[in-house]
């Protein structure tokens, strides 16, 4: 649930989603896994989830040049509608007006296999023993110059 105006940051999650529209409207722009390189990945560690260091709404071609060149789709999700997210594609979200919707997540034995490696990460993180400070949950630790991007 949000108001009209709320946005994502582009990031991508380990897990595949359908993204249900059940109030109001948004816009979902994604970018396959192979756009990587051009979506300047942070380093900040963010529990299921890889983040950009692009700023969607105003991207900076100085610091970020070949997010230009990234391929992207997008589309609109009216009420009623869905969009099936693999694990893995990056994507950004903004809501065009209030709106309400539902992720439904699923994964695979082999993604809730590989997501145990994850789940150690955070064990570690929360212990501050694994880029304590750099990362979404401790934003005024975070590094300076990288956008606010906690989904």
């Amino acid at each position: 649930m949000g108001p009209g105006g709320a946005k994502t940051g582009i990031h991508y999650d380990a897990t595949d989603a359908l993204l249900h529209q059940l109030y109001g409207t948004k816009r979902v722009t994604l970018w396959p896994p192979g756009e990587r390189a051009n979506l300047y990945p942070s380093s900040k560690f963010n529990h299921g989830a890889e983040l950009s260091l692009v700023d969607f709404a105003a991207p900076n071609a100085t610091r970020h040049p070949s997010f230009g060149r990234a391929l992207s789709i997008s589309t609109l999700l009216t009420v009623g509608s869905a969009l099936y997210i693999p694990a893995g594609w990056w994507h950004a979200v903004a809501s065009l007006e209030t709106s309400i919707s539902l992720a439904l997540r699923a994964q695979s034995r082999c993604q809730a296999l590989a997501g145990v490696v994850d789940d150690v990460l955070l064990w570690l993180h929360n212990r501050g023993l694994y880029r304590h400070g750099n990362c979404v949950c401790h934003q005024a630790e975070s590094r300076e110059g990288e956008p606010d991007t906690s989904v």
